[in-house]
């Protein structure tokens, strides 16, 4: 009987602490959703940086780079080179590009196929290299990936490419 309840205590033990883990989990989330204070982002820095931005920004210095022609370091290099002696807090990492009409995943030719790899993959991780140093010289600041809905529908038809490398 002894080895019997030696077991009944162990699993008693071992439940109470996965829902005690659970209800902390919980709490922690509804803190951070609903009742922990808002950042003040102009803390972090004066600037802030929108990669693929087209319009509806406001009152923006534009910087044009197209990200589709540069390779690898060329982006990182344009990128430093504009922000220069600013105070760049905020980076939302908003580039991307797909067909321009829905098609079957072998019918996509090379030189797009290449294009929206570079550009929907490439481009976001060299923006966040120039960034970033400035960010860790400050100790702070944000960076914010944004990906697409279309990687996480069950059905995007036709933009494989595309939902694969915006996920």
């Amino acid at each position: 009987m002894e080895l019997q309840e030696a077991f009944i205590v162990a699993a008693s033990c071992i439940g109470f602490i996965s829902v005690c883990k659970a209800f902390v989990n919980f709490v922690r989330w509804v803190w951070v959703m609903f009742l922990r204070p808002p950042k003040n982002l102009k803390d972090y820095g004066s600037w802030g940086i929108v990669t693929g931005s087209a319009q509806g920004i406001g009152k923006i210095k534009s910087m044009v780079i197209d990200l589709a022609k540069l390779r690898g370091e060329e982006i990182a290099n344009a990128i430093e080179e504009e922000i220069k002696g600013l105070d760049v807090g905020v980076l939302i990492n908003n580039v991307g590009m797909a067909y321009p009409y829905a098609r079957f995943f072998h019918e996509v030719d090379l030189e797009l196929m290449e294009n929206i790899i570079k550009l929907n993959l490439g481009a976001a991780t060299w923006v966040t290299r120039a960034v970033l140093p400035g960010m860790l010289k400050k100790k702070k600041g944000a960076i914010v990936n944004i990906s697409s809905n279309s990687a996480h529908l069950p059905s995007f038809p036709l933009y494989t490419l595309y939902s694969t490398t915006e996920a």
